[in-house]
């Protein structure tokens, strides 16, 4: 049975230059042409078993959190999703309280 998982997100700082924040290509601003390419191509790379049901940004702070919502058969599908993002991504999962909603 499929869980539904919370993952709060920050940047990880050691993977923007300062250059960077300079150029404003911060994670909001969608970030250098690299990471852009991550986020585009997160889709193609999840687990038969691991659908992302949303995810939601923040602007402003560089420390504030933005959030994924992820349904995941196993902490599996979510340690693809960790380390795909290694070194730009610091990510918290934590399941819900109800375990998510019947699709049916």
């Amino acid at each position: 049975m499929a869980m539904t998982f919370i993952g709060y997100v920050q940047r990880d700082d050691a993977a923007w230059s300062e250059a960077d924040f300079a150029a404003g290509r911060t994670a909001d601003a969608g970030g250098p042409p690299e990471f852009a390419a991550k986020i585009r191509g997160l889709p193609a790379n999840l687990p038969a078993t691991c659908k992302m049901l949303g995810a939601w940004g923040t602007i402003g702070s560089p420390t504030a959190l933005s959030v994924m919502l992820v349904e995941a058969e196993s902490f599996a599908d979510l340690a693809v999703i960790t380390n795909y993002y290694s070194g730009w991504l610091r990510i918290e999962w934590n399941p819900t309280a109800s375990g998510g909603i019947e699709r049916d």
